[in-house]
């Protein structure tokens, strides 16, 4: 046991340090390094390291054999290390040559974007409301409910461009009636959802730092200045806050909205405690998910061979009533047919998903991946100063973060429908850069 939590301390000092590099030296707010090894040490560091430490979470089961832990601890480190590896992966000579500014000859009408966010808030946030209080529809609805609800975040992230960038040309009664009604649909986003009030606390956050960079006229270089450590440090003492206060709105607001009275203020004192104590923040219950998914699927040879990824594919359910996503096929395998008609399901990291489709190769292949992927969003990140492919980059790196959280269908399909609606409604919205004047209103 003593190596395997060599190998631990080790795959977390290294991505703390990573980490504390981007952040506090570097100040690179938005490489995306920064949210997928944070997602990991979120999701699954926290776990892996204080279950060594002696500590019990919400895992699956109580104990597991020392020789699952070594295997865990090695595919976790070969996670990060191939992630960084594909990120450092050697440039073409093509790819070096573009280093420079990249100008967009588009800009974004921002009275056509607030209405559009306008209603897209409304429908989202209705909806949201709606199925709080009527849950069982979830289910018989498949996705459709869950789509319209996930319009409240998306028009979160395009509110806070309007408000933080461009609302000084909303002039007027109108103008004014129309930013109180997107500010309503940031906070309401963020206090009514349960995990989606991550894409609008940090739209806030993006479009805060980007302003310079959005203003950037046609020819010049995409330059940055570093945010300065008291802002970075403001933001994060910001971002804790609302998380708290938003956990606080998940087990009081939303339970009541649910069930239709007020919930016991004793009894929501004594969740948010325990859930503080057992830091449900950051969910270590994911590292113990792994090690069931080693035990049961990988030793076993018992793999799913994408079977949990056919989710996404709604239709199916009308064919094969018993397809499933894997935070539910686990909850089967622990608890058995009992939970047949209980609807819930676990977050399963990456990691543990692909151990029990795939085996273990997929992972640092999987993560390889990422790493190719992330550094080409962040060049073109660097040297863009587009509103449509800003806008797109703001929701990537709350994803790539809620990736981390866990299982195919709800750490990311259902925040690439984010990412599409947020890219598909700034599009639909841009107007010449060039030639014409900006939306306002009278």
């Amino acid at each position: 046991m003593v190596v395997v939590s060599i190998l631990a301390f080790m795959t977390a000092g290294l991505v703390v340090g990573i980490l504390l590099w981007l952040v506090l030296f570097k100040r690179a707010l938005f490489d995306p390094r920064i949210y997928v090894l944070y997602g990991m040490v979120h999701w699954l560091l926290v776990g892996q390291v204080g279950t060594l430490l002696g500590y019990q979470f919400y895992e699956v089961q109580p104990y597991f054999d020392e020789v699952t832990h070594a295997k865990a601890a090695i595919i976790i480190l070969s996670a990060v290390a191939f992630f960084l590896m594909g990120y450092y992966f050697p440039r073409t000579r093509s790819a070096a040559r573009q280093e420079g500014p990249n100008p967009s000859v588009y800009d974004v009408a921002a009275k056509r974007l607030a209405l559009v966010t306008s209603l897209m808030g409304i429908i989202g946030l209705s909806a949201l409301y709606f199925f709080q209080k009527n849950l069982s529809l979830i289910r018989e609805l498949v996705f459709l409910p869950l789509l319209v609800t996930f319009l409240a975040p998306s028009a979160a992230v395009c509110a806070s461009y309007v408000l933080l960038l461009r609302g000084k040309e909303l002039k007027g009664i109108a103008g004014t009636g129309l930013k109180f009604a997107l500010l309503m649909i940031v906070l309401l986003a963020i206090f009514l959802s349960n995990v989606t009030f991550v894409f609008p606390l940090f739209a806030l956050l993006y479009w805060f730092f980007n302003r310079k960079k959005v203003r950037i006229k046609p020819g010049t270089i995409a330059s940055q200045t570093r945010p300065h450590l008291h802002r970075i440090l403001s933001w994060v003492l910001v971002v804790s806050l609302v998380s708290v206060i938003s956990l606080i709105s998940k087990i009081g607001i939303q339970k009541s909205i649910a069930q239709g009275e007020l919930v016991d203020l004793e009894a929501t004192r004594g969740e948010l405690l325990h859930r503080l104590a057992t830091l449900d923040l950051f969910n270590p219950e994911s590292y113990g998910i792994v090690l069931h998914a080693i035990e049961m699927y990988a030793d076993q040879e018992n793999y799913l061979l994408g079977k949990s990824f056919l989710i996404v594919m709604p239709f199916l359910r009308f064919v094969w009533p018993d397809l499933r996503g894997f935070g539910r096929i686990m909850v089967l395998d622990v608890y058995g047919s009992s939970y047949e008609t209980i609807n819930v399901g676990w977050a399963i990291p990456p990691i543990g998903e692909l151990i029990a489709n795939f085996s273990y190769p997929s992972v640092p292949l999987f993560y390889f991946v990422i790493g190719l992927v992330c550094r080409y969003l962040y060049q073109r990140y660097r040297r863009s100063n587009s509103p449509v492919y800003l806008g797109f980059y703001s929701v990537v790196l709350p994803w790539l973060f809620m990736q981390q959280r866990g299982d195919f269908l709800n750490g990311t399909v259902f925040p690439a429908y984010i990412v599409l609606t947020v890219t598909l409604v700034f599009w639909l919205c841009r107007s010449k850069r060039m030639g014409r004047g900006r939306d306002s209103f009278a």
